[in-house]
């Protein structure tokens, strides 16, 4: 709705269980139906006949071409919320949505609202109303997170999956998201389709030392005592961000079902639990995806050395193996000091025994999270989840690694043309706003910022070699081993310790 002008405005909230149809001319007799509206769905018009209202441009009629059409408000308002409000365009329009949202929210964050809250109610409450019985295909069990009224978006629970990098959080939300009972993001063009980079309230992970080291950045620990950026404050901005994207790719066609089930997935949620549950309330879910350490610091080290070789312009080599375990063990004294402190809400979740029976995994997710709700993943999903032991080229990696303290050479490339470039100090990841919290330095330095700014073919390529410290299988042990064995990874069998 643009350039609207001066109008005597009129909004609703569509409160009627089941389709309010909409008709060619402000009659029954004379108007054909060209659609129809459902619950929950916000409608505006500038224009009143009688008990009609106009809507502009939202339809299609038999021969397929755009048109508007006629709605009733019932003499008596039954099944409409009617707000009747003087508007100043479409601009005061969407402000409007966008403060009864965010009242919506406030008042579901209030203490009574939040010591009476019962998840599996708001699921059952959110299925109300849609015929999702009537088939299973996921895809068309989808319905629009915008057809939900205020009360709904702000009460329906969300599930926040984290774990470090490379500890199965993708193909986890991947399997939730072949759910009809579950939004989550897909085919976003974001990094792996972490919320983090569907924002820009909050810094990410990057901006505290990114993947391989941001557990190790004590800032990067958020709580509910964080000021910058400060919980509740963020909570609708991050909402509003993410509801385009919670929608997008579904049909249009067929939005029947309610969705009751939001997922989102970053890594640093692992970190982030006591921040989310003082942002969003007792409809904050967590799930903790967990893999043996080594197996991450491994895999960390390779996915940074496929950057490399893909020419991606850097002078960082990728986080030596102590960087990469002391941010595991970190991360995990971190979240299970939070999780205490929250009263152990998270289920976490094995990557080794999710491979090996996911179904399993994911009935202790509905059971610990949702109330025992079943989120009816299609068993076809499920037949998809590969048993391989992926962690065994990471074994064998471990057995060949050298027993003493050693230095590393790891072959690089940097973009030799932009190293006196001055630096774009601009923060990054935040609102454009005066509450925005300042983003880090980020952990790469001026010559990488600058290089990233230039077209590859633009850059002149120096090949480098980077010395770098490694420590032994022996220091690992030493260092490490305990920690392992506290959170139930016992450190791999070496060959070194025969002696």
């Amino acid at each position: 709705m643009a350039n609207l002008g001066q109008h005597e405005f009129y909004e609703y909230w569509i409160l009627e269980v089941g389709p309010i149809w909409v008709r060619s001319e402000p009659c029954h007799e004379k108007g054909e139906r060209v659609g129809h509206e459902k619950q929950g769905t916000y409608v505006a018009s500038a224009r009143r006949v009688g008990n009609w209202v106009e809507l502009v441009g939202r339809y299609r009629d038999a021969d397929n071409r755009p048109c508007g059409g006629w709605m009733m408000v019932d003499g008596r308002d039954k099944g409409l919320g009617l707000l009747l409000r003087r508007l100043d365009g479409a601009e005061a329009v969407a402000a409007k949505l966008q403060q009864v949202k965010r009242d919506a929210l406030a008042d579901a964050l209030s203490p009574a609202n939040q010591e009476r809250y019962d998840v599996r109610a708001e699921i059952e409450a959110a299925r109300a109303g849609g015929d999702s019985d009537s088939d299973d295909d996921a895809d068309e069990l989808r319905a629009g997170l915008g057809g939900f009224a205020p009360d709904a978006w702000a009460r329906r629970p969300i599930l926040f999956v984290g774990g470090l990098h490379r500890s199965g959080t993708t193909i986890f939300t991947s399997l939730l998201n072949e759910s009809p009972l579950v939004a989550g993001f897909r085919d976003t063009d974001a990094p792996e389709d972490e919320g983090q980079h569907l924002q820009d309230v909050v810094p990410t992970d990057e901006s505290f030392g990114g993947v391989g080291r941001f557990a190790l950045e004590e800032s990067f620990h958020w709580t509910e005592d964080t000021a910058r950026p400060e919980p509740r404050a963020s909570a609708p901005k991050l909402l509003e961000a993410w509801d385009a994207h919670w929608t997008s790719g579904l049909p249009a066609k067929k939005r029947r079902a309610r969705v009751p089930v939001l997922l989102e997935k970053s890594p640093a949620n692992l970190v982030h639990l006591r921040w989310l549950r003082a942002a969003f309330g007792a409809r904050a879910r967590f799930v903790v995806m967990a893999r043996h350490p080594l197996a991450v610091a491994f895999a960390t080290r390779k996915w940074c050395y496929k950057r490399i070789a893909d020419a991606e312009p850097t002078d960082e080599p990728p986080p030596p193996l102590r960087d990469c375990l002391a941010n595991w063990v970190e991360a995990m004294e971190l979240f299970t000091a939070d999780d205490e402190l929250l009263g152990r809400p998270t289920r976490v979740v094995r990557l080794d025994e999710f491979r090996e029976d996911p179904r399993a995994a994911v009935a202790a997710v509905e059971a610990a999270c949702l109330g025992g709700a079943s989120l009816r993943v299609p068993l076809a999903a499920y037949e998809k989840v590969s048993k391989r032991d992926a962690d065994e080229v990471y074994r064998a990696q471990w057995r060949d690694w050298p027993w003493e303290d050693h230095e590393a050479r790891i072959p690089g490339r940097v973009a030799e043309n932009v190293r006196d470039r001055p630096r774009d100090d601009d923060d990054e990841g935040c609102a454009d706003d005066d509450d925005a919290p300042p983003a880090p330095a980020p952990a790469t330095s001026s010559r990488r910022a600058a290089a990233s700014q230039l077209p590859l073919k633009e850059a002149d390529w120096e090949e480098i070699c980077w010395l770098q410290d490694e420590i032994g299988a022996s220091t690992i042990i030493a260092e490490f081993g305990d920690a392992f064995e506290k959170f139930g990874f016992p450190c791999w069998p070496h060959p070194g310790e025969d002696g």
